[in-house]
């Protein structure tokens, strides 16, 4: 695209979007500047454009892109006599995502599909009804082929049917796979706090064993090793929970829209390795301040 009398921006990628008047109500962008299509300019193959915001703060930062005209190259096939022909800007749109949900969005515009009859490889009816999705199918195939009978119809889907399959799909099985060595990660970290917190105890048994022989009583026994055991595992959550803060900036490149920083997971992590850390350490006390003080004394 070219833009007589602004800066050069020849390498900005812009998308070029063929559509029919009722296609911003349908997709719920919203008018900025300027007004929409009308059938007028579909049925008049008006050289007319509207485009979006990101396009408007490109080439027209001053934004006066209304009434400007552009140069769109890929409306003029390569035999078209008139490639220097211009389109007038009549409308600034809200932003949509054009380029992945997850992608920034891209310059776009808008010109009555009329004027190239839809160059592309394929035209993409959409229609929005109150009606269940699946009662429009042989309705709307029906209409087409009274049109034209050998016009093929495929890929009939729901819109979230499609967002699944090209927009959530990949994104969904990144976090599946993020989601299972996560759950991995806890495990192992569960199973080593037990572990390290089970032989801590353990190696304290000829200790316990001795208090109780001077007449320690056995609640005194537990709530000494489970206050000596939470503040171990309250320095090592702490320790975790700071490490995991700051690797949250590396999951902002997986996420969409949502912040990377949820304090309810980072609540429940921490709570779930606090209870395995105290059954940890309530297990083998509770088990030594059940035997005989003396057996407790020759304990290897």
């Amino acid at each position: 695209i070219s833009a007589p009398g602004q800066p050069g921006n020849a390498n900005t990628p812009v998308l070029v979007s063929q559509i029919s008047s009722a296609y911003p109500k349908l997709v719920n962008t919203h008018l900025l500047q300027g007004r929409l299509l009308t059938q007028a300019d579909i049925e008049g193959r008006r050289r007319v454009v509207m485009v979006n915001r990101k396009f408007a703060s490109t080439f027209f930062p001053k934004g006066d892109a209304l009434g400007q005209n552009v140069r769109i190259k890929e409306l003029h096939p390569p035999s078209s006599p008139s490639p220097g022909e211009t389109v007038t800007i009549i409308g600034v749109l809200s932003d949509l995502p054009n380029e992945g949900l997850g992608e920034k969005v891209q310059p776009e515009t808008y010109v009555p599909f009329t004027l190239t009859g839809f160059q592309s490889m394929s035209a993409i009816l959409l229609a929005r009804s109150a009606l269940s999705p699946t009662s429009l199918v042989k309705p709307l195939e029906e209409q087409i082929h009274k049109l034209d009978p050998d016009q093929p119809v495929m890929e009939i889907r729901t819109y979230r049917e499609w967002l699944d399959l090209r927009g959530y799909s990949a994104p969904k099985f990144s976090v599946f796979l993020f989601s299972v060595f996560a759950a991995l990660g806890l495990l192992l970290a569960s199973l080593g706090i037990y572990a390290v917190m089970n032989y801590s105890v353990l190696r304290q048994t000829q200790e316990i064993g001795l208090r109780m022989a001077l007449g320690a009583q056995r609640s005194r026994i537990l709530s000494m090793i489970v206050a000596s055991g939470t503040k171990i595992i309250a320095f090592g959550v702490a320790l975790g929970l700071l490490a995991s803060l700051a690797s949250t900036t590396l999951l902002r490149g997986m996420l969409s829209g949502v912040s990377p920083f949820d304090p309810l997971s980072f609540m429940a992590v921490v709570l779930l390795l606090f209870l395995i850390g105290l059954v940890a350490c309530l297990r083998p006390a509770w088990r030594a301040a059940r035997i005989d003080p003396m057996r407790a004394l020759h304990y290897e």
